[in-house]
């Protein structure tokens, strides 16, 4: 898949109304996978809030009782040297995996697009 270039992202702010119809689109990108959590680039500021750790315990106990949570969102983006798996939507859910010593989860793993599109995609997360 071809990467969205900056005249499609600005169209795209002209024709789509709501965010139901901006995540239709970016849903055609994506992949539902299982993925390490350490292979995860969390360095990008991609965030739009900060992670609170009183939700990071919540969903701890969540999980320690059985919850199941929807999959996080995952941008692959090609870069120098290989590819990069960044972290889009789902900061607190991994933080509580990690916290209860969990290896992988399941992603939704945008491919072909960049870490500008990351970013805004991270906007609307």
């Amino acid at each position: 898949m071809n990467s969205l270039n900056k005249n499609t992202m600005t169209n795209i702010f002209k024709t789509v109304d709501n965010r139901i119809q901006l995540t239709q689109l970016w849903e055609s990108f994506a992949t539902k996978e299982v993925i390490a959590l350490d292979d995860l680039n969390l360095t990008m500021q991609t965030r739009v809030r900060g992670t609170d750790d009183d939700v990071v315990d919540e969903y701890s106990a969540a999980l320690e009782a059985g919850a199941v949570f929807p999959p996080i969102d995952v941008f692959c983006v090609n870069e120098e040297g290989g590819q990069e798996l960044y972290l889009v939507d789902g900061f607190h859910r991994s933080a509580a995996y990690k916290d209860l010593l969990f290896v992988t989860t399941e992603a939704r793993v945008f491919h072909g697009l960049s870490k500008d599109e990351a970013r805004l995609y991270a906007h609307f997360a």
